[in-house]
């Protein structure tokens, strides 16, 4: 008797093990995977096909200066109290209040402030 209960309960134990590994690790079933750049279904997903990121590169946009922002990207504020633009994703930006058409507005005012690349400036030496 001892015997059968080692036996039954090593049974259920590898069981366990295989539905944890399968459920637990093995990931959802019914969902959208990412396949040679198109969204398709695995098992019946619940959410809607999603419309983005599935073989698209994730652009850092933080890696750019404000004056060669790629497209997908905005230039703004880093923070409210800044003085200083940088470029950002539009979803931070937007987490400030400042849409995409902030920097088209501000842009021209910004030529008022900064010197002419051409025509370096002389400091007095004292």
């Amino acid at each position: 008797m001892k015997k059968f209960v080692k036996i039954l309960i090593t049974i259920l134990i590898i069981i366990a093990i295989v539905f944890f590994l399968r459920f637990v690790i093995g990931g959802p079933e019914d969902d959208w995977i990412c396949v040679d750049g198109d969204w398709v279904e695995h098992g019946v997903p619940s959410a809607p096909k999603p419309s983005t990121g599935c073989g698209e590169e994730k652009i850092e946009c933080t890696a750019y200066p404000f004056d060669t922002c790629p497209k997908e990207c905005v230039v703004c504020p880093p923070c409210m109290a800044c003085s200083s633009i940088t470029c950002q994703t539009e979803e931070f930006c937007a987490e400030l209040g400042i849409d995409r058409s902030w920097y088209e507005r501000i842009k021209g005012k910004l030529n008022e402030f900064r010197p002419p690349l051409d025509k370096p400036q002389r400091r007095s030496v004292t």
